[in-house]
C-alpha cells in the first residue's frame, strides 16, 4: 500500500461529522462504516507490512493514530487467508464498537 493511499484513507476520516445526541440511524451507520473503513485499511496496512511509523507518520487526528494503534497491536499473519480474516475481524470489531458508543451517548 503506498503512501498516497493510506493518506486519502485518513483524510476520509475528517469528512465524518462530530456525533450529536440526535443522530438518527442512518447517519450513525454512515458514520460508522467510514470509520469501519479506515480501520480496514490500518489492518491491510499491517497485514501487508507496512511499517507503523509511516502509518504513524500520517495520522492527522486523535481518532486516526488510536485505529492505528489499534491495528497493529494485532498480530501479522503470513497466509493470505490468515490476513483477510484478521482485517474483516478488525474492521467489524471497530464497527460493533463504533455503534454501541453512538448509540450509548443519545
Amino acid at each position: 500500500m503506498k503512501k498516497r493511499t493510506l493518506a486519502a484513507v485518513l483524510l476520509l476520516v475528517l469528512s465524518i461529522p462530530a456525533a450529536s445526541h440526535a443522530l438518527i440511524q442512518e447517519e450513525r451507520d454512515d458514520i460508522c462504516e467510514k470509520v469501519a473503513g479506515v480501520a480496514e485499511k490500518m489492518q491491510e496496512a499491517n497485514q501487508s507490512g507496512v511499517d507503523i511509523g509511516v502509518a504513524l507518520s500520517i495520522s492527522k487526528s486523535r481518532a486516526v493514530r488510536a485505529l492505528v494503534i489499534d491495528a497493529y497491536s494485532e498480530p501479522e499473519y503470513a497466509t493470505k487467508d490468515y490476513q483477510l480474516k484478521a482485517i474483516r475481524t478488525f474492521k467489524t470489531k471497530v464497527y460493533l464498537k463504533c455503534i454501541k458508543d453512538l448509540e450509548v451517548n443519545e
